[in-house]
């Protein structure tokens, strides 16, 4: 398995989704279809990329990650607090191509087949009876024919990458409970 840490300038506005339902209004986008997302100012960004398989089959993925820079680390490490809630939503194909647009920036892929490529996840607390997110998770599969550099390059174009993150882990101190 090979993976990649990236921090990014925070997208004002972060879409993905089929092609066909991509263009259409808001009130018109078919929530199974298309990811239609604003971080609040207060979040940052980060993207890993991976590529996974054996013997000659190999497969890339990507998540993005939205949340504030000082609880950006948890997530990134596939784990959450104690007393946040998740709610998964699917993102499927039926066109066999998806989009990602990063703020001006669009990118086609060819995904060759309709299905699920992706998931949208959100985790949340509720404060004094509203829901607060605390952080968002945008998965995606790559087309099969993507190799990783090429992953790596395109995601370039589309997002403004900071450095690597280092892969430190920090000493625990007085947070809440993680888990996976």
């Amino acid at each position: 398995m090979r993976e990649e840490r990236f921090r990014i300038q925070c997208p004002k506005h972060f879409l993905v989704g089929d092609s066909e339902h991509f263009e259409k209004s808001s009130q018109e986008k078919d929530s199974d279809f298309v990811v239609d997302y604003a971080p609040p100012e207060i979040f940052e960004a980060g993207i890993v990329l991976q590529e996974m398989g054996t013997e000659g089959e190999t497969y890339c993925t990507m998540y993005v990650y939205f949340a504030p820079e000082e609880h950006m680390p948890v997530y990134m490490d596939s784990m959450k607090y104690d007393l946040q809630k998740v709610s998964i939503r699917k993102i499927f194909v039926d066109t066999e191509e998806y989009l990602i647009k990063v703020n001006e920036k669009t990118k086609k892929f060819c995904a060759g087949e309709d299905g699920c490529w992706g998931s949208y996840t959100e985790l949340y607390r509720r404060e004094n009876g509203e829901r607060q997110t605390d952080a968002v998770i945008v998965f995606l599969c790559m087309p099969d024919e993507m190799k990783f550099q090429e992953m790596e390059a395109v995601m370039g174009e589309l997002f403004d990458k900071l450095p690597v993150i280092n892969k430190e882990k920090k000493e625990a101190g007085q947070e809440p409970k993680r888990t996976r």
